[in-house]
């Protein structure tokens, strides 16, 4: 028996008996799928008590007597019939109230310009003047206005998906902030002194290096190998600013020791002094040749009787430093003093004539 090509409904031919049951077959496809709204588009099992007419859009992986006749018309007369649904079938889905068309593999939702003039024709509180560029169409909760500002959005994701958790999330291989006049600055603020307002660096979703506001007001930096277990590197104290770091500073792999002194008991001279005399020594050969300033370790001996006492002033003191004081015998004492990018110093005695061993015992940078 002879077909139409597009519902495959049955024609009929010359010399042939009974031409009213093929008649009637072809108005029973018509009468199914013609003005008929599907029922439902997603099911893969029959329905159990259908009625005549009802037709179906025969979901993924359908089973029973649907089985193998999925995204095909399913329609009922006296047991389930089917017609292969061709590229621009459309048909109303009555269980979503939505119009779906089949592009050749698949049925999708499609928008009529009716259904769109309609529900732009619908929108009486639209206020629009002299839109320009980039304008947006949005509720104000009175009007629809245009505008250039976006307000109170709950979620923003950019080319990725936000969630309640990252309210903006933004994959990307840079984010740049940049300035709209001079300054560029990025604010993170907390609630309270024992929340946390951070940076925190990621190697797939888990932590490797943090700094920040973290649990305190002190600024601290912490890393990890593992995201679990994490170490403080350093903290910066919020009110005195000193720095305390909580593992070992190394250069090239071996430690560095803070400040150390450097050694070398060397005797700066032996002068015997006068009332108010002042002799002055050149340090410049005994300390690095830098811009920096030094402490220095030095003590002095006096030698015989007198009633003596010594004092020492650098070039950055503005009062002497007091180290010893005899009284017809012999007395020593030490200090540590600092000398600045002048590199001298300056041993004043006083009293009656006195005698003194001066040396330079250490010096350390200042930093």
């Amino acid at each position: 028996m002879e077909n139409t090509t597009n519902l495959k409904m049955p024609l009929l031919v010359s010399n042939q008996s009974q031409k009213e049951i093929t008649h009637n077959e072809a108005l029973i496809i018509i009468d199914n799928i013609l003005q008929n709204g599907v029922i439902d588009k997603d099911l893969t099992t029959p329905p159990s008590n259908p009625n005549t007419n009802d037709i179906y859009i025969v979901g993924a992986s359908a089973t029973g007597a649907w089985s193998g006749k999925d995204n095909q018309l399913a329609f009922y007369d006296n047991g389930w019939r089917f017609i292969e649904a061709r590229e621009g079938f459309t048909f109303w889905v009555n269980d979503e109230n939505k119009l779906y068309s089949f592009d050749g593999s698949n049925w999708i939702e499609t928008l009529s310009t009716l259904v769109l003039q309609q529900n732009l024709n619908n929108l009486t509180d639209v206020t629009i003047s002299s839109a320009s560029q980039y304008d947006i169409l949005q509720h104000n909760g009175t009007n629809f206005v245009n505008t250039k500002e976006i307000q109170n959005l709950s979620l923003v994701g950019v080319n990725t998906t936000a969630n309640s958790t990252n309210k903006l999330s933004v994959k990307s291989d840079s984010v740049l902030f940049d300035n709209a006049t001079d300054d560029s600055r990025v604010k993170v603020n907390k609630a309270t002194s024992n929340d946390t307002a951070s940076h925190l660096f990621q190697t797939n979703y888990s932590g490797r290096a943090e700094f920040g506001l973290v649990g305190d007001d002190d600024f601290t930096l912490k890393v990890s190998s593992d995201g679990t277990n994490w170490n403080n590197s350093f903290v910066v104290d919020k009110t005195t600013g000193n720095i305390d770091f909580k593992g070992e500073i190394t250069k090239n792999g071996n430690a560095i020791i803070q400040n150390p002194w450097v050694y070398n008991y060397l005797e700066l001279a032996l002068n015997a002094g006068y009332n108010s005399s002042v002799l002055s020594y050149d340090l410049s050969n005994y300390l690095p040749n830098d811009n920096c300033n030094y402490e220095i370790l030095i003590s002095a001996i006096s030698v015989g009787n007198g009633n003596n006492q010594l004092s020492i002033k650098t070039d950055i003191m503005i009062n002497n430093v007091f180290i010893c004081k005899s009284g017809y015998g012999n007395a020593g004492g030490s200090a540590i003093i600092i000398v600045g990018t002048g590199r001298f110093l300056e041993k004043q005695t006083d009293y009656q004539n006195g005698t003194y061993n001066l040396y330079l015992h250490a010096y350390r940078k200042i930093i």
